[in-house]
């Protein structure tokens, strides 16, 4: 199944350097999820999720026939994504000053 190749193929690239391998006829989904993937949002926890707002959006400026499959196809490249990066994030290094309300405010105003 092409979701499953595309899942693979987007966590084989995530790990390491290089350009991605996509799979054959997967071209133009791995296209619309990396433009989609661009213009995502970014919160304290990482990467947001690509609602299905943005994806509607995108299908109506570009005018790709962007259909139901397609949506499954891409919300699963994003769930790999997003996994990959709250993996990550769970192996950072914290830091050895405290946290005190001078440095909260410096950060976060």
């Amino acid at each position: 199944m092409i979701t499953d190749r595309l899942c693979d193929a987007l966590r084989r690239h995530l790990a390491g350097p290089g350009r991605p391998v996509v799979p054959a006829g997967g071209e133009l989904l791995w296209r619309w999820f990396t433009d989609l993937s661009a213009a995502r949002t970014w919160g304290m926890a990482g990467p947001d999720p690509i609602g299905f707002e943005a994806i509607d959006a995108y299908r109506r400026l570009t005018r790709w026939p962007i259909e139901e499959r397609h949506v499954r196809t891409l919300r699963a490249m994003d769930d790999v994504f997003r996994e990959h990066f709250r993996a990550g994030a769970t192996t950072r290094e914290v830091s050895a000053r405290p946290l005190t309300a001078g440095v909260f405010d410096a950060v976060f105003g």
